[in-house]
């Protein structure tokens, strides 16, 4: 079945007093068609024998950010100022859109080399960024070196930095997804990356970065499975509280073109 509007969200699967697993509920997607993020594993010494376990499902409250773009305009109590692009596309490198229920972002005809970013307004602690997660598609019509992209940008004492997961890459091959990190020591550099996985064109993928407020360590998951663990070098400095995180949305392309969409952004809390 599909959730009405109100009926969409997070629900988390109750058996035996505890959450066993999570599913993201979003608008027009029927059931058989959603991931399932295991909470935690039940042991089995907890659960009587005779019983059979019933789960019952509870919508989680409105996470700490949430946009599904609904509505006719770009929220700007949710979004900033975009850079290298304009919303009526008539300047700019990019154009972009709320269109159908979704975020267009769309390349005004070849770009040779050019950035675009959508930032969500304010900064936030690395105990307030913990989970950043957005559904995102790539249109095959796009050409050269494109990708869409969420990123969590950081401003540390002696250099900038950044992680990213993107769709896309060098699409006269097949589109890849791809997560790395970088840094700014005399340009930008990236210091990892993730092995790629190839993806489709004109498909939907939920792309998720964490980052551990204690250990630092960042995950990188795609369609609800995790695809790789780092811990940063410099996971002293990201993890104190005074550092500020700034997530956005975007776009790259690079001696080409690019129609992307992007859909249910979210912030929440690990679990």
């Amino acid at each position: 079945t599909k959730c009405e509007e109100d009926q969409c969200g997070l629900y988390t699967a109750n058996i035996y007093s505890m959450s066993v697993v999570e599913i993201a509920h979003y608008p027009g997607v029927e059931v058989s068609q959603l991931n399932w993020r295991p909470s935690i594993i039940l042991n089995p010494s907890i659960i009587p024998p005779t019983s059979t376990p019933i789960a019952s499902w509870n919508l989680l409250p409105i996470p700490p950010l949430y946009d599904d773009f609904e509505s006719n305009d770009i929220d700007n109590d949710k979004w900033g100022e975009g850079w290298g692009a304009s919303v009526a596309g008539s300047s700019g490198y990019y154009s972009y859109k709320q269109d159908n229920g979704v975020l267009e972002i769309k390349s005004n005809g070849t770009i040779q080399s050019e950035d675009f970013g959508l930032p969500l307004t304010g900064a936030r602690s690395i105990s307030q960024i913990q989970a950043f997660e957005a559904r995102l598609k790539i249109s095959r019509g796009s050409q050269g070196f494109a990708f869409v992209k969420i990123q969590i940008s950081a401003d540390l004492d002696t250099y900038d930095w950044y992680t990213q997961c993107r769709l896309g890459g060098s699409l006269q091959k097949q589109p890849t997804f791809i997560c790395d990190i970088a840094k700014s020591l005399g340009g930008y550099g990236i210091v990892y990356q993730t092995d790629a996985v190839s993806i489709n064109f004109d498909q939907w993928y939920v792309v998720r970065i964490e980052i551990q407020p204690d250990s630092g360590a960042v995950q990188y998951y795609l369609d609800g499975n995790l695809l790789s663990t780092y811990v940063p070098d410099d996971v002293d400095e990201l993890t104190q509280e005074n550092v500020w995180f700034y997530p956005n949305i975007g776009a790259w392309v690079s001696n080409g073109s690019i129609t992307a969409y992007v859909d249910n952004v979210r912030i929440t809390e690990m679990k």
